[in-house]
């Protein structure tokens, strides 16, 4: 999507001065950047869902297209271009002992997880070199499989323990040799703006930078209207 913030900001102006009478309050670029942002999560947060077309992420070429920009996948390894993290011997710092587990240090913008997985290392049992699927998990169910040792291992997928942009991959049995994982980011509004002085007063304007370049042009109007609804219910609120 190669639109600029004038684009975006002409369509607005039109769009907003059209549904509102003349008592309506103007809002500044910096504002309608906020805003703009805002609406772009809550479009993409609707495709993904399927509440804005009717069909989820996936479901169909088309609804996949819309934001398929924003999907990214990192393959994990000891020695590849993207290493586990040092020190694995932990569940988010506490102490394991009897597990096998790898640390992930994912990107500061991820939103949602796609899909993963996870190969294991090669070894003399039946699930040596094989490729398994992986479960959240909650650090409390963590914990109390960790005490019993009767309840809750399965060595037919792994589990994921979560924190901010980290993950913690547990496997009750085998070595995790590889971790897959795709993902979607958090869209973003870029802008650059642009500062410059004229007989001293500072003038804050904006480039030609495109504001949406991993989304697909069709959700251009509908994250326009999004933002000209928000910033209505701000007025009438």
């Amino acid at each position: 999507m190669n639109k600029t913030f004038g684009d975006f900001k002409a369509d607005f102006d039109l769009m907003y001065n059209n549904i509102n009478n003349a008592a309506a309050p103007g809002f500044t670029d910096d504002e309608i950047a906020q805003l703009a942002q805002m609406s772009t999560e809550e479009v993409c947060l609707g495709v993904y869902n399927g509440t804005l077309k009717g069909e989820g992420f996936e479901v169909t070429e088309e609804v996949t297209s819309y934001i398929n920009g924003l999907t990214q996948q990192k393959l994990f390894t000891e020695d590849g271009e993207n290493k586990f993290d040092e020190n694995p011997s932990t569940i988010l710092d506490i102490p394991i002992e009897g597990f096998n587990a790898r640390k992930c240090s994912l990107d500061d913008n991820l939103w949602f997880i796609v899909f993963e997985s996870v190969k294991y290392k090669d070894s003399d049992t039946c699930l040596g070199g094989k490729q398994v699927g992986v479960k959240p998990i909650t650090h409390d169910s963590a914990y109390r499989i960790m005490q019993n040792p009767f309840v809750g291992r399965n060595s037919n997928y792994v589990s994921r323990l979560s924190l901010e942009n980290k993950v913690e991959l547990i496997s009750w049995k085998e070595v995790i040799a590889e971790y897959l994982i795709r993902y979607m980011t958090r869209p973003t509004f870029k802008i650059e703006w642009l500062t410059t002085t004229n007989n001293g007063n500072t003038i804050i304007n904006y480039d030609n930078t495109p504001i949406l370049q991993e989304l697909n042009d069709s959700l251009y109007r509908i994250i326009v209207r999004q933002t000209v609804n928000n910033a209505k219910n701000i007025w009438a609120s």
